[in-house]
């Protein structure tokens, strides 16, 4: 319930300039991301392969809502917006791939390894430890690609490299590290 509230309120300050329907949509939204989050929770189990599955599921879900309610506020999909000033809009338009490759790529690097029991214990991801060097590693890789010319781009992937090699003993550091890089990868290629 506390996610949902804060996941509202981001919703507010985000959308309240550039809809003035806003608070008609807030309350939909809440209750449509509540209500997805409590099936997934419900249905999901907590490890194997249909774990990911729903995690993915319930993502893709909330995008369609997100985009629902973009297209009920009447904004243009492909028309490019304005927040306040270009500087706010380029630090929000850069916010979205680092907040996405850092904070929930900690959730899908735990995901995996629910999922594919990449390690023994995969809650360990959720330990700061683990979770600030992913956030930094994937920060790292998700900089290189957006502001770096191409070929400097591998070098974000050493530090996933380490961590595997550190990880050695655990079932399958591979897939974690592919995980992280190809998430940071991926969504610098989209914004860059």
């Amino acid at each position: 319930m506390i996610h949902t509230v804060i996941h509202a309120a981001v919703t507010a300050v985000l959308v309240a300039p550039f809809v003035r329907i806003w608070p008609v949509l807030l309350a939909p939204l809440a209750v449509a991301h509540y209500l997805i989050d409590r099936w997934k929770v419900a249905a999901s189990p907590a490890r194997g392969p249909a774990s990911l599955g729903l995690f993915l599921a319930d993502q893709a879900l909330h995008l369609a809502v997100l985009g629902l309610a973009v297209t009920a506020a009447g904004l243009p999909l492909g028309a490019e917006i304005i927040y306040r000033s270009p500087a706010t809009t380029g630090v929000l338009y850069y916010a979205v791939p680092y907040v996405a490759a850092t904070f929930a790529g900690a959730i899908m690097t735990f995901q995996v390894a629910a999922a594919f029991a990449t390690r023994a214990e995969p809650v360990q991801w959720l330990l700061p430890r683990l979770r600030v060097e992913g956030i930094a590693a994937r920060g790292l890789a998700l900089s290189l690609v957006l502001f770096a010319a191409p070929v400097l781009w591998p070098l974000g992937a050493l530090p996933f490299v380490l961590r595997a090699v550190a990880d050695r003993h655990e079932p399958g550091p591979w897939l974690e590290a592919a995980t992280g890089y190809g998430l940071a990868l991926g969504l610098g290629v989209v914004f860059r």
